[in-house]
C-alpha cells in the first residue's frame, strides 16, 4: 500500500532523518572551534595578567620595529598573538605566541625576546630544552612547537616574584630545598 500518503510519510522520515544528519555534523564541527576559541581566550587572559603585574604593555599582534623578526627562527610563523612588551630593569623584553602552518597541522609556540644578553633572564634560562638565539642586540628563548606555561614566562622574567620564588628556594625547610630521603 504505496498510496500518496505512504509516499509522503516515507518523503518526510527521510527530510528529518537527513536533517539530524546535518545538526550532529554541525555539532561535531562547531564544538572544537569553540574549545579553541575559548583556550586562546583564556591564554590571552593570562598574558594580559603577567603583563599587568609586571608592568609590561599587551599589544596583540604587533611586533616592535626595533625586533628583526625576519631574522629570527620565528619569522615562518603565519600569525603573531598576544604580544607583550616593556621594559624591567631597564631591559626590554617582548613576549608573544606565533602560530606556524594552518589548519589542523598548525603548531604554536611562545617566543621571549630581550634587547640585551641571555643574562637579562630569570632562572628558567638555565632550562636544557629552550632553544637560544642572538640576533643583533636582541636575545630570543623559546622551545620547539610548544608555548610556554605561564608561570615559565614569569620565571623568565627576571622580577621580584621570580626572584622571591629563588630566596624560597634557597631557604632551609622550604618546598624547594629539601631533599627526599632515600630508604
Amino acid at each position: 500500500m504505496c498510496g500518496p500518503r505512504g509516499l509522503h510519510f516515507r518523503i518526510r522520515t527521510e527530510f528529518a532523518a537527513q536533517r539530524m544528519e546535518w545538526i550532529i555534523f554541525a555539532m561535531f564541527a562547531i564544538i572544537p572551534i569553540t574549545l579553541g576559541i575559548l583556550r586562546n581566550q583564556r591564554r590571552e587572559r593570562c598574558i594580559r595578567g603577567i603583563a599587568q603585574a609586571c608592568g609590561l604593555t599587551f599589544v596583540g599582534t604587533a611586533l616592535p620595529r626595533s625586533f628583526p623578526f625576519a631574522q629570527t627562527s620565528v619569522r615562518g610563523a603565519s600569525r603573531i598573538l598576544n604580544a607583550v612588551v616593556g621594559d624591567i630593569e631597564a631591559t626590554t623584553f617582548l613576549i608573544f605566541d606565533c602560530r606556524f602552518g594552518t589548519g589542523k597541522h598548525s603548531s604554536f609556540r611562545t617566543a621571549v625576546a630581550a634587547r640585551g644578553s641571555e643574562e637579562c633572564f630569570g632562572y628558567q634560562r638555565f632550562d636544557s630544552t629552550l632553544i637560544r638565539e642572538s640576533v643583533g642586540e636582541w636575545t630570543l628563548v623559546s622551545r620547539k612547537k610548544e608555548r610556554f606555561l605561564p608561570e615559565e614566562i614569569e620565571t623568565l622574567l627576571p622580577t621580584k616574584k621570580a626572584i622571591g620564588k629563588i630566596e624560597a628556594g634557597r631557604q632551609p625547610g622550604s618546598q624547594l630545598s629539601r631533599v627526599p630521603s632515600r630508604r
